[in-house]
């Protein structure tokens, strides 16, 4: 966009002022064209100013999105260490009784679930049940040389666990042989943060997005969170992200279109 008045505007704007006012009048009338045409040029750049702005996109929209993705995923974990034992304990309960009345629980001869933080839902009772059902249970451990996550058959919840990468328990080291996950199927997956599209938000780290990613749309892929993990608005998404195919928590059950159809 030109920055001025061109040359050519301004000689003829002076020749008609010559035409009509004479020369006594050019001086008075030029220096309040000039007025004119300055007011005019700044509101044409605060106009331009404002255009571009609205346009144009954020300088930098990713440092923006992981912003805000910072801010949901310490509000849902402060949300979720708030809760009381006895309120956590209420809200797991019925997140179990819900997956194990589950038709697609039912037919699993084999199942993958993580075990549980403090502040997230228990998945102790949801482990036994599987394992009490006949069902192989395959748990989760990290790799973090590498950044990879793995999973193991376990047997006994007590006797094959322990505390491992990030104090979270995991196969004791004669156990962590790795299973194939294709050969798993159904996935039970932890979340700081779900939203109603089934978007998923972790701890930040990358273990779960980058073992899921393989599984996206072969096997079927289950979060479970508190009810105040479950984000009202929409969570920006980044590419690595894993949508799930159902979230459960004790109010809601949020299934992808078509599941199981």
């Amino acid at each position: 966009m030109n920055s001025g008045i061109g040359f050519q505007e301004i000689v003829l704007v002076t020749v008609l002022v010559l035409i009509l006012f004479g020369a006594k009048g050019v001086s008075g009338i030029m220096r309040d064209l000039g007025k004119l045409f300055g007011s005019l040029k700044k509101y044409r750049d605060e106009f331009t100013r404002e255009l571009m702005a609205i346009t144009e996109p954020p300088h930098d929209e990713k440092k923006i999105r992981t912003t805000e993705r910072e801010s949901i995923r310490r509000n849902c974990l402060r949300l979720a260490k708030e809760l009381s034992i006895e309120e956590r304990a209420r809200q797991s309960a019925e997140i179990t009784v819900k997956i194990t009345s589950h038709p697609a629980y039912a037919a699993a001869r084999t199942l993958f679930c993580f075990m549980s933080l403090p502040e997230e839902v228990d998945t102790q009772p949801l482990i036994r049940n599987a394992l009490t059902a006949g069902k192989s249970v395959c748990i989760p451990y990290c790799i973090k040389e590498t950044g990879e996550l793995r999973a193991a058959y376990i047997s006994d919840i007590d006797a094959d666990c322990a505390p491992g990468a990030y104090q979270i328990p995991e196969p004791i080291e004669k156990l962590r042989i790795p299973s194939a996950p294709l050969l798993i199927d159904l996935f039970i997956v932890p979340g700081v943060s779900f939203d109603r599209n089934r978007t998923r938000m972790g701890r930040g780290m990358g273990y779960f997005d980058r073992f899921l990613s393989p599984l996206e749309g072969k096997k079927p892929l289950w979060g479970i969170a508190f009810n105040e993990q479950i984000y009202a608005y929409y969570i920006p998404k980044e590419e690595h992200d894993v949508p799930m195919d159902l979230v459960f928590s004790p109010l809601e059950t949020i299934e992808a279109p078509n599941y199981g159809k």
